[in-house]
């Protein structure tokens, strides 16, 4: 289980992403990342270099704009993150993954 995993503790729904790609800023570096899964306070990203936890993130996407939030676990090349902020938007997020 990754270190620090709230991933199966969380009370909202989990929605899966189909390979949504990100941009994500930590501490000015800039890298491409992969959107897995969003809830209205967090998201699930995974990638090849993984930030450590407590770090502030900025994550840019299509989906949803940027946002800001802070990483709460990490393991197996992906990480977990709570959102600043709850997402306005999630309601249009999830029906735009229904199709």
């Amino acid at each position: 289980m990754p270190e620090g995993d709230a991933s199966n503790r969380r009370s909202e729904f989990r929605l899966p992403t189909p390979a949504e790609r990100l941009l994500v800023e930590i501490g000015g570096l800039e890298m491409a990342a992969t959107l897995r899964d969003i809830t209205a306070s967090g998201m699930m990203v995974e990638s090849d270099l993984l930030p450590s936890r407590g770090d502030r993130i900025t994550a840019h996407s299509s989906m949803f704009g940027s946002v800001g939030g802070e990483v709460r676990w990490t393991g197996g090349g992906r990480f977990g993150v709570l959102f600043d902020t709850q997402l306005a938007n999630i309601d249009r997020i999830r029906a735009a993954l229904a199709g």
